[in-house]
C-alpha cells in the first residue's frame, strides 16, 4: 500500500506543469513600465544612479545619453508561448506613445528606441528582442551632480605647466547663461587664482551639455 501511494504521488509530481520562473531577488519592473509580456520572468538587472548608455539611432550611429541608468533583462518560461519581435515592439512603442512618448527609430524585427519627456525630464528608452529573451534599457537624463573641484593652486599648476586647464563644477539651467548657485565653490576658487596673480590672463570656453545646437551649448569669454 505505501508503494502504490508512493508511486502514485510521485506521478503526480511529473504531471504538474513546471512553475512559474520568478523574479531575480531585488529586481523589479521599471516604473514607466510596470507590465510585462506574458510569460516572462526578471533574469538580471542593473542600477546605475549614473551611467551611460549608447542608444542605437540611425544604422551604424550611437548616441550616449548619461543619467540614471537601468538595464533590466526578461527571459521567458516557455519558449513555445514566445512572442514574435514584432509582438513585442510593437507592445513597446504603444506603452511609450501612451505616456506621451515619442518612437526615435523603429527595427519591426529587433528593436525599438523612445524618448519620454515628463516634467521637464528626458526619459530614454530601448528595447530589443532576443532568443527567448526582451532586453528593457532607461536611461533617466541628468547631469553628473559633481562633488570634486580643483582648488586655486593645481589651477595655477596647470596653466604653468601647459597653459590651460580643466574645471568642472560651473552649473547653468538648460539654454540659459545664468550660473547656479551650486557653482560657487568652483568659482571661488577662480577668484582666489586671479587675486594671487593679478597679472593672469585667461579665455574661457565651456560645453554646457549635450542638448540644442553647439551654438547654444557651447560659449566662451
Amino acid at each position: 500500500m505505501k508503494r502504490s501511494t508512493l508511486i502514485l504521488f510521485v506521478a503526480l509530481l511529473c504531471a504538474l506543469p513546471a512553475a512559474a520562473q520568478t523574479d531575480k531577488a531585488g529586481c523589479a519592473d521599471h516604473p514607466l513600465f510596470p507590465t510585462r509580456m506574458p510569460g516572462y520572468s526578471i533574469q538580471a538587472c542593473t542600477v546605475e544612479e549614473y551611467g551611460v548608455f549608447d542608444f542605437s539611432m540611425a544604422p551604424r550611429e550611437k548616441l550616449p545619453v548619461e543619467g540614471k541608468y537601468t538595464f533590466l533583462t526578461y527571459r521567458i518560461a516557455d519558449r513555445s508561448q514566445e512572442p514574435s519581435a514584432l509582438a513585442v515592439v510593437r507592445n513597446y512603442e504603444s506603452a511609450i506613445q501612451k505616456v506621451g512618448g515619442s518612437i526615435l527609430t523603429s527595427d519591426p524585427k529587433r528593436r525599438v528606441n523612445g524618448k519620454i519627456v515628463q516634467d521637464g525630464r528626458e526619459i530614454w528608452v530601448q528595447v530589443e528582442k532576443g532568443n527567448g529573451t526582451i532586453w528593457l534599457r532607461v536611461v533617466e537624463k541628468a547631469a553628473m551632480a559633481q562633488y570634486i573641484v580643483a582648488d586655486a593652486a593645481s589651477l595655477g599648476s596647470d596653466l604653468a605647466a601647459t597653459g590651460h586647464t580643466a574645471l568642472y563644477g560651473i552649473h547653468f539651467d538648460r539654454d540659459k547663461s545664468e550660473v547656479k548657485p551650486e557653482s560657487e565653490p568652483a568659482l571661488q576658487e577662480i577668484a582666489k587664482l586671479m587675486a594671487q596673480d593679478p597679472g593672469l590672463t585667461i579665455k574661457v570656453v565651456g560645453h554646457t551639455d549635450m542638448t540644442g545646437a553647439r551654438r547654444t551649448a557651447a560659449w566662451s569669454w
